[in-house]
């Protein structure tokens, strides 16, 4: 058999097994947390600066369900010399662009982050992400109004962290198309830390 027709069984063999060349990412993009503490004997700061949400290909945004998980990671905020601060900390996150119509339906105001562009619908776009504490019921809501984060439970108040899991979902109506699609987002969200 000649090297040509083993390459051409290989390739064969390849499609029909369902193996097929990855696609190029053309939607990758860096999230970058910045943020303050009010508290000047207290500080604070996330575990990862940026993150980079990979894969977000038009394929793979087509291809998922309205409102799926896409991509998650976790972030830690790590408290230290926090001695004197009480039982509640309040925690403030702001989206850095305006929201999307359609991004995430209801609720989009406080959800949509992404600023995503697929040629003629600029205005929509096909994702949104959340960030909510992993260890509480409190969801951080995207609009700087801040959540109360209960603290009580912690020992040693001169250092600890709390994980904030950071989810990108598909919008609940709102494909990509793909015919269309330029792949660009951008989404930084500030953050704060207070006591009340």
């Amino acid at each position: 058999m000649s090297l040509k027709t083993k390459l051409s069984l290989a390739a064969i063999c390849l499609m029909a097994s369902g193996v097929v060349a990855a696609a190029t990412p053309v939607g990758n993009g860096t999230l970058t947390i910045n943020g303050t503490i009010s508290a000047s004997t207290c500080t604070v700061a996330p575990s990862k600066t940026s993150l980079t949400v990979p894969n977000l290909v038009p394929a793979n945004i087509d291809a998922a369900a309205h409102n799926a998980e896409l991509y998650k990671d976790t972030v830690s905020f790590d408290f230290k010399d926090c001695g004197a601060a009480g039982n509640t900390i309040v925690m403030k996150l702001t989206r850095d662009v305006s929201a999307p119509a359609g991004a995430g339906g209801s609720g989009a105001l406080k959800k949509a982050g992404f600023s995503y562009s697929n040629g003629a619908d600029s205005q929509y776009s096909p994702l949104y992400y959340q960030m909510t504490p992993s260890s509480t019921a409190n969801f951080f809501m995207l609009d700087g109004s801040g959540n109360n984060i209960d603290i009580s439970s912690v020992q040693d108040k001169g250092a600890f962290s709390i994980p904030v899991d950071l989810v990108v979902k598909t919008a609940v109506s709102t494909g990509v198309d793909t015919g269309n699609y330029v792949g660009n987002f951008t989404a930084a969200p500030t953050w704060s830390v207070e006591y009340p």
